[in-house]
């Protein structure tokens, strides 16, 4: 778990909601996100294939993996609620 240091990531592309009427779509797919994270995911996919040539110790464990499932579960709370969630550590959707 990421316990100091800065997080940096760049602003995402300014979208807007609208609702339309329901129709087939006629654009193709956007790709943004990942043509966005393309040269992280390739740096992550290295140090991955690296990590098992050598035996390494993972960099992340399941406590991380723990820890982002429930923060993006409040995430989703949050929205649903329109409310703050305190994350405690006994927290659950």
């Amino acid at each position: 778990m990421r316990e100091r240091g800065p997080v940096h990531r760049q602003p995402a592309p300014e979208r807007r909601s609208h609702r339309r009427p329901r129709r087939r779509a006629t654009a193709p797919p956007m790709d943004y996100f990942i043509s966005r994270f393309e040269a992280a995911y390739r740096t992550e996919m290295a140090a991955f294939v690296e990590m098992v040539r050598s035996a390494a110790a993972p960099l992340a464990g399941i406590r991380d993996g723990i820890e982002a499932q429930r923060l993006a579960e409040a995430a989703l709370v949050s929205i649903a609620t329109g409310a703050p969630v305190a994350l405690t550590p006994d927290w659950q959707p």
